[in-house]
């Protein structure tokens, strides 16, 4: 369940119905990148992301993603303009 708890809290009702029911019947596996390498401090990520059409660019790097061999979708921390 890891990831859930943000789209519960930061999450619209689309993202909300896209994601949940799959995650508590099991068949989308989530996962968070949040650390990053020689960053101290998680929320205050280096990682950019930026709109770019219709989807968001990110740019950085992210040291620890648990289970990333395993999800189907991932909760990237990254700053925004």
């Amino acid at each position: 369940l890891l990831g859930a708890d943000t789209i519960v809290r930061h999450g619209d009702s689309a993202l909300q119905q896209r994601y949940l029911p799959a995650v508590a019947d099991g068949s989308t596996v989530l996962t968070a990148a949040i650390t990053e390498p020689g960053n101290p401090y998680p929320t205050a990520p280096r990682t950019r992301a930026r709109p770019e059409n219709d989807h968001w660019r990110i740019e950085g790097s992210k040291e620890l993603v648990p289970a990333a061999q395993l999800a189907n979708a991932m909760i990237v921390s990254a700053q925004s303009d």
